[in-house]
Parts: C-alpha cells; structure tokens; sequence
C-alpha cells in the first residue's frame, strides 16, 4: 500500500482481500478496530488483516502483552514510520483491496460503533 513502509515479517502467505488499517497501539479506537476486524476476519481464508503501525515501535507489538490479539488474529504487522504520517489526534483509517487487480474495494476514516457491520456487508457482496 506504502512504498515507504517496511515489512517486518515475511512468513505471511498473501490472500485474496487485504484490509489494511493504519494504527497505532496508543490509539482506542485503532485498537477496537483491529480487535473486532481481526477477530471476525481470523477464519476467513480470503482476507488478511494488515496493521500499518506508525508509532515507530512495531516490530516490539508481538512482544507486548496488551496487545496479543496481533497474534491470537494472525493480524500482519508493516512499520509505516518512515513514511512521515503525523497526526495530532489520531484515529484509524481502514482500506480494502482485492490483491489480483489492485481496486480499492471500500475505505473508512476512524472505527465506531457499527463499522465491523459496514465491513461484513460490504465484503460479504
């Protein structure tokens, strides 16, 4: 999505849809946002779910405790520091791509209630 964005880990098999939500571990409703993305997507194998973490402490998420749902969701992990997003007061931005032809198949800015049933509908299309 990011040219200037750093892959942290590469085991990670390429889906069919990827949703990539721009994040930050200090930000709520980041946080709810990939807990309840993560948590629908995890046994769908069409979709992964991508943080694109610009807090500049990504590759230290697996370790921290408060936020194992990373693992628990198998939800990706990309360092998007270097890209130079800054925000004053953060909230999400999610995105949704089909892998084969690159189409941005729905966005959103910020994550609240009602929003994971936005998502379920428009990809259960």
């Amino acid at each position: 999505m990011f040219q200037c964005a750093i892959e942290i880990e590469s085991s990670f098999e390429p889906k069919q849809l990827q949703i990539y939500v721009i994040s930050d571990p200090r930000c709520g409703y980041c946080d709810r946002a990939l807990r309840q993305i993560g948590a629908w997507a995890v046994n769908d194998k069409r979709i992964d779910v991508i943080a694109m973490d610009v807090s500049e402490k990504a590759k230290k998420i697996r370790a921290n405790e408060a936020l194992k749902f990373y693992n628990e969701y198998s939800i990706r992990i990309i360092d998007a520091s270097p890209c130079g997003m800054k925000y004053k007061k953060f909230i999400p931005k999610v995105y949704v791509f089909d892998r084969d032809s690159g189409d941005l198949l729905w966005k959103l800015r910020g994550w609240g209630k009602g929003d994971i049933d936005k998502l379920k509908s428009k990809l259960s299309k």
